[in-house]
């Protein structure tokens, strides 16, 4: 399943989407944040085929998930966030808001 069809079939909640070169674990959902009950569009795993990392894959690939949510009125709900870099990146240049840290790893949304 890629990212579009997860989009269009409502019925399904999570699902594995693979696209060329990236796995990713996506789920919608609803969460309590900041006081207020939340649809969201979750990025819950990763995977970039390791000879294919640092080539912004994984950049582009958010980008499209973010405008789904954009469409969609959802939350983008990024977990557990390891790498440092992209914890920064993701602060910085993308402006996600950090919901939890907890032994290194981050959440992130962006409404």
């Amino acid at each position: 399943m890629n990212l579009k069809e997860f989009i269009q079939d409502e019925s399904i909640n999570r699902s594995w989407i693979n696209e060329e070169h990236i796995c990713v674990y996506v789920r919608r959902s609803k969460r309590f944040i900041d006081g207020q009950l939340k649809d969201c569009l979750d990025l819950a795993n990763v995977s970039v085929d390791e000879e294919e990392r640092g080539k912004g894959i994984f950049s582009k690939f958010l980008i499209h998930f973010e405008k789904e949510a954009v469409n969609l009125n959802r939350t983008v709900y990024l977990e557990n966030v390891l790498e440092k870099r992209l914890q920064k990146h993701l602060m910085e240049v993308k402006n996600y808001k950090l919901l939890n840290f907890h032994c290194e790893v981050a959440t992130f949304i962006k409404t």
